[in-house]
């Protein structure tokens, strides 16, 4: 079988339109089918549902007064549907009382155990049961069979229709995929044409006709300035060529004149040696002195030696390459090599040398370029930075961790406010509406349980919601500006007017500061603070009290009540998320709100605190740091 890569570009995007094509359309197709199927069950389902209150109804006066005969009647309109198969009507006990039978070969059974309303799915028939009722008092059941042929003959009339216009969408799309693709394929082949013809000819005066004016027009406008700029190139290198061969006559001359200065500055520059020497020497970075051209090892001091954990007779004579990890090709190595000999300026490199056991060490380079006895050599001062590189990649990987949760505290809000709340809404929409339709009429125990349903979506709304908002704390928070705490905790008292009146709370503060902090955010951090203490009232009269100390580094808030206390014991724990120390019966609440406020402060630079004894209130404490300006 041919690789899709050896495909002519025409037959890749006549197989890439067919291939999209007939995916869509199978997809579709798949979906259309199986949502008819799950539509045709349910149909079915209330139908039968249908039949069997209406038999329910009609046979309870029948099955009060013991008369099979009028039972039977009312089963014989199920032979105006050919599906149903079987029925049968039960007493108290369970026993058959009338049944109804399309063809004799299946009956209903004579003992029926299930005494509860469902439906089943049970090989290629569906089983159905009802309840017969009278005066909220259970008499006997309805007991209904129908065979499936029905869903799967028009399952399978869907299948066909879904194949036939899958075959003509193919036939579609092969066809105008065939007339299109030469839009695209043709201006490519021509290119491709062109350029074989320049390869074989070596004629660079050759041009590409451009025929579009897209990106295909775009790459053929390329290709022929290509082609121009080596046309130019070829000409400048043989300018280069001729001015080559008079520069090399010139330098000649020059050389020799400088022999003759060489030979004069040999004794000056034994006299520097000296004192280089012992610089050299005692230095306590690495230093290596290597062959400017071939890279060879000249000399090294003892730091080299240590830092390798070679002698220097081991070194000397050695190409740099020893110096290095064997990971790098010859032509990368020689690129690694000239960037050394490029930091004659004092710049700084990162590299990696490894020593005689093995152990790769990372260190920093420092290059130049000096004259060592009348000939120029690369110098490079090597100092051990491997400690130094464990920390910074320790600081990445956290760096990387953090910003992974960060990405899932996203991901997970993104969820929580769409994907999760929508099928919620539904379930507590539908069970509200259930509800109300069918109030007393699928008996108490079942509008309790439809309560039951209501409440605890609206909780789980609730909780997810509060989640949403502490993931958001640290993500969705705004720039911090000037802002006045006393402004900002009037705002908090009025939007909690309400819950204050009913309470009959009586709430005061300090002198508060203006500081630099994100105003949404501290208004839900006193919100929180302040409902928590009225919601958490004693017997007596809430009393709430708000005060604000400068410290050298930070201002202290403080909220004090005259609540029912928390244990000492408690104390961290009230701060964790979803943490409650009371029954939901007692206090409404998730308990995320605390939570949230630590993560706010946090924010802020600060820490929260409680103080408290059962019986004696509460002081919760937080701090604002200074550290974002203090107004």
């Amino acid at each position: 079988m041919v690789r899709f890569g050896y495909f002519s570009i025409k037959k890749k995007l006549i197989w890439i339109s067919m291939i999209v094509s007939a995916s869509v359309m199978l997809l579709s197709s798949i979906a259309f089918v199986v949502y008819e199927g799950m539509i045709f069950r349910d149909t079915m389902v209330r139908e039968l549902t249908i039949f069997a209150d209406i038999i329910g109804i009609n046979s309870a006066s029948s099955l009060i007064f013991n008369d099979p005969v009028s039972a039977k009647a009312t089963l014989n309109p199920l032979k105006t549907k050919p599906s149903i198969i079987s029925a049968g009507i039960y007493g108290r006990n369970g026993q058959i009382f009338a049944d109804y039978s399309k063809n004799n070969n299946i009956k209903a059974p004579q003992n029926l155990q299930d005494r509860t309303d469902g439906y089943r799915f049970d090989g290629d028939c569906l089983v159905l049961f009802k309840r017969i009722t009278s005066e909220g008092e259970q008499i006997g059941m309805v007991y209904i069979q129908s065979d499936l042929s029905e869903m799967e003959n028009r399952l399978i009339q869907y299948a066909g229709i879904v194949m036939s216009v899958l075959i003509l969408a193919l036939l579609m799309a092969l066809l105008i995929s065939s007339k299109l693709q030469q839009m695209i394929s043709q201006p490519i082949l021509h290119l491709a044409a062109t350029a074989k013809s320049i390869s074989d000819e070596k004629d660079y005066t050759v041009r590409a006709t451009t025929e579009s004016h897209d990106e295909l027009g775009t790459l053929v406008d390329g290709f022929n300035e290509m082609l121009t700029q080596i046309q130019l190139r070829d000409s400048e290198l043989q300018k280069a060529r001729d001015g080559l061969e008079i520069q090399v006559k010139e330098r000649t001359k020059d050389l020799q004149q400088e022999i003759s200065i060489r030979k004069m500055t040999e004794v000056a520059l034994r006299d520097s040696e000296d004192k280089w020497r012992r610089l050299f020497e005692e230095a306590l970075d690495a230093i290596f002195v290597a062959d400017n051209i071939t890279g060879e090892i000249i000399d090294c001091n003892y730091a080299a030696t240590v830092l390798i954990g070679r002698s220097k007779e081991e070194l000397i004579g050695q190409h740099q390459r020893i110096l290095h990890p064997q990971t790098e090709t010859g032509e990368q190595f020689s690129e690694t090599f000239t960037k050394h000999k490029s930091a004659a300026e004092g710049k700084i490199l990162e590299a990696q040398v490894i020593t005689k056991d093995g152990i790769i060490k990372d260190v920093e380079i420092r290059a130049s370029v000096i004259n060592l006895g009348g000939r120029k050599v690369l110098q490079g001062t090597f100092r051990d930075i491997s400690e130094r590189k464990i920390a910074e990649k320790k600081l990445g990987y956290a760096m990387e961790e953090l910003a992974r949760s960060n990405a899932e505290l996203q991901k997970f809000a993104y969820v929580a406010s769409h994907d999760l709340q929508e099928p919620l809404r539904m379930v507590a929409s539908f069970s509200q509406l259930l509800g109300n339709r069918y109030k007393d009429h699928l008996g108490q125990d079942a509008d309790e349980f439809i309560g039951f349903i209501v409440d605890g979506a609206n909780r789980m709304q609730r909780l997810i919601n509060d989640l949403l908002s502490y993931s958001r704390v640290g993500t969705r928070g705004k720039p911090f500006q000037s802002i006045d705490f006393s402004v900002i905790l009037g705002q908090v008292l009025v939007n909690l007017g309400p819950l204050i009146e009913e309470n009959g709370a009586i709430i005061t503060n300090g002198d508060l500061p203006v500081l630099m902090a994100d105003e949404t955010q501290i208004s839900q951090l006193f919100q929180n603070l302040i409902s928590n203490a009225i919601k958490f009232r004693s017997a007596e009269r809430p009393v709430i009290h708000i005060t604000a100390r400068k410290e050298p580094d930070e201002w202290v808030f403080s909220v004090c009540d005259n609540g029912i206390g928390i244990s000492p014991e408690y104390h961290e724990r009230i701060f964790v998320i979803f943490q409650r120390l009371h029954a939901r019966e007692e206090y409404q609440g998730t308990g995320i709100g605390l939570a949230i406020c630590k993560r706010i402060v946090e924010r802020h630079g600060g820490r929260i605190w409680v103080e408290s004894e059962p019986g004696k209130g509460s002081k919760f404490f937080f701090t604002i740091s200074l550290q974002g300006g203090n107004v």
